[in-house]
């Protein structure tokens, strides 16, 4: 069995010390739940490959009983006392579905006196339980391990914070944090964005490291979908401008491109305009849709003439973006222009939006 590798503090464990357990524990939910807060509710944490998932017939209260019981080896042990086999049942809504041969990273709990699973452990002989969902099941894809033990191994060493100031705790979590954010995973960067918006305002980036992450949003070998939600995070705490953006807009392309424009949702600006009127003339149906969509803001009060052609596109689903970004600028153009719109469509599915579309923003 592999032991646990030195490393830095992760976010999580540095935001459950440097702030109360109660905000902390408050962003735990069935949806959004990063690697660091599941760590923190977990008895045993290990590395393990899935070895087999298989139902266990048993008695309970005399009675016979069958449930599925998952076996999986253990690779690396980050929390809980020494493992090299372990068997646990999963309770969660829409749980993780492993497969055998899975590499995954286990957050299990102990069937205890007061767990209601208790007694079904105890007549299955299986002492644990994992509340994992299929959205943090975890697997760890090739290229991934190491980030993985990394960021557990750091998880285990809480308690080489003890003693420190609260300086020298936030430094730790922003290098934490840093690094995760670069990682391979995309889990990994997906719990540090969650982390990083449960700290709030309490972590202070210099430039160096503004200039680092904005230098990830930039870097095509990483998914569109995160570095597009990296800068979302970075906009809300103002550490960069539209500048940013419109450096996606003018280098991205196709799907990518689509991403960019329909990320901007909750953070218009003027400054977009003319790079999301271009995709209008599109090739794209799909690219020309997301564009209409993303106009449907007030802010972008001047694109009411390009819409319009697309209220007599064949394409119905263009005719229905062109109703809501006319009505979501809300101008007296675009008002005009629905009008005469819901008089002489010849869709009666186009007039009837109109009517409820003016109705919503009349």
């Amino acid at each position: 069995m592999g032991g646990t590798r030195s490393g830095l503090m992760p976010l999580g464990l540095m935001c459950f010390l440097v702030c109360s357990a109660q905000v902390v524990l408050a962003h735990i939910d069935a949806v959004r739940v990063s690697l660091s807060q599941l760590f923190l509710s977990s008895d045993v944490v290990v590395i393990a490959r899935i070895e087999g998932i298989s139902d266990r017939s048993f008695l309970l209260d005399n009675r016979p009983k069958v449930d599925t019981v998952v076996s999986a080896r253990v690779s690396y042990q980050y929390k809980g006392r020494n493992l090299s086999d372990i068997e646990f049942f999963q309770d969660a809504h829409g749980h993780a579905h492993y497969v055998p041969g899975d590499l995954a990273v286990l957050f299990l709990n102990t069937l205890g006196d007061g767990h209601p699973l208790h007694g079904v452990g105890s007549a299955a002989g299986v002492d644990f339980v994992s509340s994992q969902a299929s959205n943090t099941a975890h697997r760890i894809n090739p290229g991934e391990l190491a980030d993985y033990q990394w960021v557990l191994a750091a998880y285990a060493e809480s308690a080489n914070l003890i003693g420190s100031s609260n300086e020298q705790r936030l430094q730790r979590v922003k290098q934490t944090m840093l690094r995760m954010l670069g990682s391979n995973s995309k889990e990994i960067t997906e719990s540090a964005l969650l982390d990083w918006e449960n700290m709030g305002g309490e972590l202070q980036l210099d430039q160096e490291e503004i200039a680092y992450l904005l230098a990830l949003t930039r870097d095509p070998a990483s998914p569109v979908n995160l570095r597009v939600a990296i800068l979302h995070s970075m906009s809300r705490k103002q550490l960069v401008d539209e500048t940013a953006w419109i450096y996606l807009f003018e280098h991205e392309v196709n799907e990518n491109l689509l991403r960019v424009i329909m990320s901007t949702h909750g953070i218009e600006n003027r400054a977009f305009m003319p790079y999301i009127v271009a995709q209008l003339d599109n090739s794209s149906d799909e690219v020309v849709e997301g564009a209409a969509r993303a106009l449907g803001h007030p802010a972008y009060k001047g694109a009411e003439a390009a819409l319009k052609p697309l209220l007599h596109e064949e394409n119905q689903r263009l005719n229905y973006a062109a109703v809501y970004a006319l009505a979501g600028i809300n101008s007296a153009q675009a008002r005009q222009i629905l009008l005469d719109a819901e008089a002489d469509h010849p869709n009666p599915k186009v007039r009837r939006l109109i009517s409820a579309r003016l109705k919503v923003f009349s």
